[in-house]
């Protein structure tokens, strides 16, 4: 009702520079407007990738040089739907599993045989900037440790660190510093993870530095998840229809519980309960630290809730 029908239109669509706005916020907009024939145009970022060979059916316009957001008429719409649509999940894991390159898809093929004979793959964040957890190798140990005392196989773990979204390179400039610090970090993390682990011998692999695309396409191989909430869950939450998982915060974002926003995609995510963080800062990127002495409490609580993908 907001547009004349009788005059011309077209759609101009701003891509957002963070991955999970652009999916919720633009993505959503433009699977429902496709295949009706309204002329788009696109401006700003593409995270994922050419946007043009994510929706090919899309009347595209040409994007004059020199138009600049502002130069228009603009119409701001939003899309927030309480449930990312099963057909822009789907058609994002195509887009992406064919975007996989030689170390990726050697990974992925790892993961799947894994699967294949039985065992289950366990996706854990790593996170050196913002929202910190320190003591995470010492939780995920004490999660393994009450596993292996129940008699339970141990899964495959995958070290999951910063997707390099299309555009990025070791020069971008993230959290005050380049990708490329940031990578050299997350390595860090993961050694100590290795160490933390070594008496249990789990087999570990690390998903470090791949792209935003190949990330995605590696989650359908996860069958749960222990991730830093926000976008480092989104990559897994809003993308997969079947893995559950536990998002770990400090206090001011954790509100227990089911997680709904973190399971825009399918399966609502569980807070890490709030008793077994420590805030080191305040606010709502406050780095937090597991409580040592509630490790054996929280490893029987992780090891309670079974997430894990059915099959």
């Amino acid at each position: 009702p907001l547009l004349n029908p009788q005059r011309p239109q077209q759609l101009i669509l701003e891509g957002h520079p963070n991955f999970a706005h652009q999916l919720l916020n633009v993505l959503t907009a433009l699977e429902a407007c496709d295949g009706q024939g309204l002329p788009l145009q696109w401006l700003g970022q593409e995270p994922f990738g050419p946007i043009q060979e994510l929706y090919p059916q899309a009347s595209w316009l040409p994007n004059p040089a020199d138009m600049r957001l502002g130069a228009l008429f603009e119409l701001p719409l939003s899309q927030r739907p309480e449930q990312i649509p099963r057909a822009v999940r789907q058609r994002l894991r195509r887009f992406c599993r064919e975007r996989l390159g030689d170390r990726a898809q050697a990974l992925l093929g790892e993961l799947q045989a894994w699967r294949a004979d039985g065992g289950r793959v366990l996706w854990v964040s790593l996170k050196s900037r913002g929202a910190r957890a320190e003591g995470l190798p010492e939780l995920v140990a004490a999660w393994l440790a009450e596993l292996r005392h129940r008699g339970e196989p141990l899964p495959l773990l995958v070290l999951d660190g910063f997707s390099l979204q299309a555009g990025d390179g070791p020069g971008t400039a993230l959290y005050g510093t380049s990708v490329a610090v940031l990578l050299t970090e997350e390595r860090q993390q993961a050694a100590a993870m290795r160490q933390a682990l070594a008496p249990l011998e789990p087999r570990l692999e690390e998903a470090i530095g791949f792209s935003l695309a190949e990330s995605i396409a590696l989650g359908e191989a996860v069958d749960g998840y222990l991730c830093h909430q926000g976008t480092v869950q989104h990559k897994l939450g809003w993308f997969q229809d079947e893995v559950p998982g536990v998002v770990h915060s400090a206090s001011w974002r954790n509100r227990g519980g089911p997680h709904p926003w973190g399971g825009m995609g399918g399966v609502a995510p569980l807070w890490l309960p709030r008793e077994f963080c420590h805030d080191l800062e305040d606010g709502p990127r406050a780095a937090y630290r597991f409580r040592p002495e509630q490790l054996p409490e929280a490893g029987r609580w992780l090891a309670d809730q079974n997430l894990w993908r059915q099959r």
